[in-house]
């Protein structure tokens, strides 16, 4: 009885070995076949030479429309692959501010924290924007 069991307990291992090793091998197969999303990828640099409100990027997000958005010193700017927006909100809340961090929320509204009035809430279906937290501008000590 216990050498039948042994015997039958190999006999699994074995076929779960060999069923493993055909799961692992079928992959490195189909993922050597597999073609490129993208075959002749490019690079841009972007700058305040083409558009961008300021060199010092402090936080990008590529948002569900695949549209790049980028956080800089001098504002808030969107790069669609092609060209480069500033993005200034429609009362000029992001112009000249400094954008520090962006987010997306699930209902793909964008999320912007701003260094000088507070966080912002971008309705991507309207477009409109709206503070929801205001903060206001800390003045540099004078020393």
């Amino acid at each position: 009885m216990l050498a039948q069991t042994r015997v039958i307990f190999f006999f699994s291992l074995a076929i779960y070995l060999s069923l493993g090793t055909l799961i692992i091998s079928s992959l490195f197969i189909s993922s050597s076949i597999a073609k490129p999303v993208v075959t002749m990828p490019s690079f841009r640099i972007l700058s305040t030479e083409n558009g961008l409100s300021q060199n010092t990027v402090n936080d990008m997000l590529i948002d569900k429309e695949g549209l790049l958005w980028i956080a800089t010193d001098a504002g808030l700017n969107r790069f669609d692959g092609n060209q480069n927006k500033q993005y200034v909100g429609q009362d000029n809340e992001f112009a000249d501010d400094g954008i520090y961090t962006l987010f997306e929320d699930q209902r793909g509204d964008l999320w912007i924290s701003t260094y000088s009035s507070g966080i912002y809430r971008i309705n991507r279906q309207t477009g409109k924007s709206e503070r929801l937290i205001n903060v206001p501008y800390k003045e540099q000590p004078s020393w």
